[in-house]
């Protein structure tokens, strides 16, 4: 859908181009084939404008091709004989003719610098028509050192390079741009997916989620961060959280599968919570699975009241683990004022099993707590190899643009 768009788009303007970089042709054959072209030469070229004009632009061809045919042309009759036929060629809808035209016309050094990046523009669309899109790339990146971020080029610029497969001439164009525009990071990120590129797609799909986050983006990016090999299965709960801060949750399965993993890894906060959110929104409470929901909600209560019985019974302050679990699980349960003193005291205790599992959700608590400052520095120091860093990656780029 993408390709298409733009496309079309594209091909309208390079239409635009090559009318207006050949409107002249004929108006100028008239006017000066008397004085500066040979008979032999400027009858048939005149034949062609007439029937140019008469839209017989096959027959015009024709014309051009007797003017051509003439030994011992001098430069100057050649390139009116171009400039005709790239008109002719053009009406007629004969793209590689006409392309074989621009190109003469622009290595005669005899157009105005205007006309000349007219007809430049005119070329590159016609190879990106003819699909030679490398040929396509390099006039456009001709046309852009004298018409520099030129929008209509750039885009058929990346459309080119995107089409040869060339991600990364796409990439570097795309580099030190401040605010590429949407369409270009899509291309960007569906080349490399084009190119089996898992780790350059994943870079490409972040910096498309940074710049125009989107509930289908951030959907798609953790979709792939979790695909990867790497990523441990221990850590789906902390991508259903993700989801849930970046807006990209909702579903009736989103609810009861986050609730589920939230039961069984010890957070009934987390899950009633979740869980009141879902029913609160309507999504779940009703239909075939509306028994099964409020079971799976009361479950949850009790957990949380059994959990909080144990704790009052046995203080976890000499167990690390414990505090930064139950720490964890106030915060994500809506009490951050308390659960956060709790992980900060587990941390402080050391003897951990998983130090970059508690660092992540030591960030993640901190940014629920609104202390987004301290979140992004603590996420900074998460450097596991099983997905941790990648999500603390993730949950950075949705701290600095919230």
């Amino acid at each position: 859908m993408i390709r298409t768009q733009l496309t079309r788009r594209m091909m309208a303007l390079v239409l635009l181009a090559a009318a207006t970089a050949t409107a002249t042709a004929q108006a100028q054959a008239q006017a000066q084939a008397a004085d500066t072209l040979r008979p032999e030469v400027g009858k048939p070229l005149q034949a062609a404008a007439t029937l140019l004009k008469a839209k017989h632009a096959r027959e015009a061809l024709t014309k051009l091709g007797e003017a051509d045919a003439v030994a011992g042309k001098t430069a100057y009759e050649s390139f009116m004989i171009e400039r005709m036929r790239a008109s002719a060629a053009q009406q007629a809808g004969d793209t590689a003719t006409a392309a074989g035209a621009y190109e003469k016309l622009i290595d005669s050094g005899k157009l105005a610098p205007a006309e000349q990046d007219q007809m430049i523009a005119a070329l590159t669309g016609a190879d990106y028509q003819l699909q030679r899109y490398p040929q396509a790339s390099q006039w456009a990146v001709r046309y852009l050192k004298t018409r520099s971020g030129d929008p209509q080029m750039t885009t058929l610029l990346l459309q080119s390079y995107y089409m040869s497969g060339d991600c990364r001439s796409m990439a570097n164009e795309l580099h030190g741009v401040r605010s590429p525009a949407e369409t270009s990071l899509q291309l960007l990120a569906n080349c490399y997916l084009k190119q089996h590129d898992s780790a350059n797609y994943l870079t490409a799909l972040e910096r498309l989620t940074a710049s125009y986050p989107s509930a289908a983006y951030w959907s798609s990016l953790l979709r792939q961060v979790q695909s990867s090999g790497v990523f441990a299965d221990r850590l789906a709960l902390d991508i259903y959280r993700l989801k849930r801060a970046a807006g990209a949750f909702g579903s009736a399965s989103d609810y009861m599968e986050m609730a589920q993993l939230a039961l069984a890894g010890g957070y009934p906060a987390e899950a009633g919570r979740v869980l009141d959110q879902g029913f609160a929104s309507g999504v779940l409470g009703s239909g075939d699975e509306a028994a099964r929901q409020q079971r799976l909600r009361e479950m949850a209560r009790k957990n949380l009241l059994q959990v909080k019985a144990t704790a009052a019974q046995q203080p976890d302050v000499n167990d690390p683990e414990a505090a930064l679990d139950r720490g964890f699980d106030m915060v994500l349960g809506g009490q951050p004022e308390a659960g956060l003193p709790l992980m900060e005291q587990g941390v402080a205790q050391g003897r951990l099993k998983r130090p970059d599992d508690v660092k992540l959700h030591l960030a993640i608590a901190y940014y629920l707590a609104g202390q987004k400052v301290k979140a992004v520095q603590m996420f900074k120091t998460v450097k596991g190899e099983d997905g941790t860093a990648d999500l603390a990656r993730l949950w950075m780029l949705r701290a600095q643009s919230s």
